[in-house]
């Protein structure tokens, strides 16, 4: 449990420091969803929302998603971009998988209508 909120901790630093580096939002969104089903980590999420909150990792997806959709001619960018969104729901899967509560603020965040705004534009372009 420890280790899961020193990693969380990252993560959110990650989101306030780097947000607008790609790498830095794959790796962290790749350890959240490593994490996501620590039951600590998911407290937290709930307990501490103006640190820990899920509007951090949603809005960390949509601005990948905003940032791939003024890439033209890099297809390496626009796949690091696409891994992005990949990692993003992977890790709001597994922080609602199994919990209820979970899952509904997921969706209350954005978390659905961010992965329905980038399964369309993706569709189009990757």
């Amino acid at each position: 449990d420890a280790s899961a909120l020193i990693c969380q901790e990252a993560v959110y630093l990650a989101f306030r420091r780097f947000e607008t580096d790609d790498e830095v939002m794959l790796a962290a969104l790749s350890l959240l969803s490593i994490i996501g089903k620590n039951e600590k980590v998911r407290q937290r999420i709930l307990l501490e929302a103006d640190t820990f909150g899920l509007d951090a990792p949603v809005r960390a997806i949509r601005k990948a998603l905003q940032r791939a959709k003024t890439i033209q001619d890099d297809e390496a960018r626009e796949m690091q971009s696409a891994e992005i969104q990949r990692k993003g729901f992977l890790a709001l899967g597994s922080l609602a998988d199994g919990d209820g509560d979970m899952a509904r603020l997921v969706v209350q965040e954005g978390g659905a209508d961010s992965a329905l705004e980038a399964i369309d534009w993706f569709r189009c372009h990757a």
